[in-house]
């Protein structure tokens, strides 16, 4: 049975517009809204036309460096997964308007769930997206209810700072892998110290206010190597080793600065 075809036997679900809905989860929550205004300001919705070319955008855009960095990372992880014996059910946590979902869909030849709390992007992903491999749910990840669904491979693509408690939410996405799935963790700011947040916060206060959006703080969040600490886990890529420090400042090389991290269900 295709992955689509358990969702649609699942009766706590309810199709609409291309788009599973979890159906005990209220539509048009406050932080869709904010977070929706606050993309508009900054540029990253996108017609149909861009996000069914992502990761590639158009030349001069503003955020064509930004998304350099993500093409890269995505290759990167693309890559990975397809050397790995067994990555046949893929579940994407915060996937926005699907890109990512669908590269690996259609790269990986791999059933693709793709989950967000954000009504307007997953019903852009299902409208420019409809492949039979790719689903688009509607719902929280730590209420939703798979039934016997379990993954190979559940990746976080720059989502993580919209989490309050990285440890639970990871100890639940280990209960949804199969005995040899993985987690990755991509293009998600991860903190060396306390240090480093207090820093960071400061930086994410000053940009959200000078948008006109300061209570978007109380939806970010930030994370530090110690909450991953008691999982199995192995830094994949470390953009502050010294090959990557010199490929950035001597060679002017584009190059993810965040983690590549991955984490093993045992």
């Amino acid at each position: 049975m295709t992955l689509k075809e358990e969702l649609q036997q699942n009766a706590l679900l309810k199709l609409e517009n291309g788009v599973f809905y979890q159906t005990d989860l209220a539509k048009q929550n406050d932080f869709e809204q904010m977070y929706l205004s606050l993309r508009k300001k900054e540029d990253r919705l996108y017609t149909d036309e861009i996000v069914k070319s992502l990761p590639k955008i158009p030349a001069n855009h503003v955020l064509e460096r930004e998304w350099l960095v993500r093409s890269i990372s995505s290759e990167k992880l693309i890559s990975y997964l397809k050397r790995s014996s067994s990555c046949n059910k893929i579940l994407e946590v915060g996937c926005g308007n699907g890109w990512l979902a669908n590269k690996m869909a259609s790269e990986l030849s791999a059933d693709v769930l793709a989950l967000d709390v954000n009504e307007t992007e997953l019903l852009q992903g299902a409208r420019v997206f409809p492949s039979g491999l790719l689903s688009f749910v509607y719902g929280d990840v730590n209420r939703l209810n798979l039934k016997d669904i379990h993954f190979d491979c559940i990746v976080l693509g720059s989502c993580i700072q919209y989490f309050q408690d990285l440890e639970a939410l990871i100890r639940h996405l280990v209960s949804l892998l199969n005995p040899s799935g993985q987690i990755h963790i991509i293009d998600s700011p991860i903190y060396s110290s306390n240090e480093a947040v207090i820093a960071a916060k400061e930086r994410s206060l000053a940009h959200f206010t000078s948008l006109g959006y300061p209570d978007m703080t109380h939806f970010y969040f930030y994370h530090t190597k110690r909450q991953i600490g008691i999982f199995n886990y192995k830094i994949l890529k470390n953009p502050k080793s010294i090959a990557s420090i010199i490929k950035r400042r001597v060679f002017k090389a584009t190059y993810p600065v965040f983690p590549w991290i991955m984490i093993k269900a045992d």
